[in-house]
């Protein structure tokens, strides 16, 4: 039986007010937008909606990201590491971040296992298939734009040698330097001459003029002297000189690869032969 107030009116009783407030606990939450936002539906009132803050509180050690995945902390395990990774968008595997060849200026070269190396240390730091593609993009940019510069550098330097060689030695120019090339290999190695490519010294006027030089020097005894090979041929540095000055070696416009391979091949056998007779 409902109990009457001193107006005579019903007292509401105390389960009804239990009910009233758990249902309209948000009312008093004047955002409207932060009032109906579908994460506080979980919560049935004021009471259970701060135990929950004070547990996140409590426990910081614990991140949750968007897709409910724990955020992995200091002794996060492996397993906890790669699922986490893999939501954020990294591939299953290293192979998985399927990064094409570029398109490489001539004479450019790709390295395979440069871009394998980086990419395992970006699949172990859990880096994302498309962060990973656009660092490598910016970065193959960036390594093109430097090769084209140092190679139009080297096109300046080699226009500005030749215009000081011919000047120097006129119509002998291409006689010379092709004296010049010969003694590299034969007299200071391999070695020598792609140290000498690889700083741009063998551009430089000076440097083909005592290579020059030294050809004179040596070339009484180098293009009359010589031990037969096997073949009872016998390798000179006039045939050698010859060879090189062959537009089918010396032309960038007429390199013959087949040509190149036998020049380098007599080349190699004209410097044990010098080694021979020395």
């Amino acid at each position: 039986m409902e109990e009457l107030n001193q107006d005579g009116n019903q007292e509401p009783n105390q389960g009804q007010n239990q009910n009233s407030n758990e249902s309209d606990w948000k009312v008093g939450i004047t955002d409207e937008a932060l009032r109906d936002d579908p994460s506080l539906a979980s919560f049935k009132d004021v009471t259970s909606l701060a135990k929950s803050y004070v547990q996140n509180k409590a426990d910081t050690s614990v991140l949750v990201n968007s897709k409910g995945l724990i955020v992995p902390g200091e002794g996060a395990t492996d397993e906890e590491k790669n699922t986490f990774y893999n939501s954020l968008g990294r591939p299953e595997t290293v192979d998985g971040y399927e990064l094409p060849v570029p398109e490489l200026p001539k004479g450019m070269e790709y390295n395979a296992e440069r871009t394998k190396m980086f990419a395992e240390i970006a699949h172990s730091k859990g880096v994302s298939k498309d962060a990973f593609q656009a660092i490598v993009n910016a970065y193959n940019e960036d390594e093109k734009t430097r090769f084209e510069g140092y190679q139009t550098e080297q096109n300046n330097i080699r226009e500005q040698s030749t215009v000081a060689m011919k000047k120097e030695w006129g119509a002998n120019y291409e006689a010379n330097l092709a004296k010049a090339d010969a003694v590299i290999v034969p007299l200071f190695g391999e070695e020598f001459r792609q140290k000498l490519v690889d700083t741009g010294l063998n551009m430089e006027p000076a440097i083909i003029n005592g290579l020059f030089k030294v050809s004179q020097a040596v070339g009484e005894h180098a293009l009359k002297t010589g031990t037969p090979a096997a073949g009872g041929d016998t390798y000179t540095m006039e045939k050698l000189i010859s060879m090189k000055m062959d537009p089918r070696y010396c032309d960038p416009g007429k390199r013959d690869p087949a040509f190149i391979k036998e020049v380098e091949a007599y080349n190699e056998s004209y410097s044990e032969q010098l080694g021979a007779i020395s």
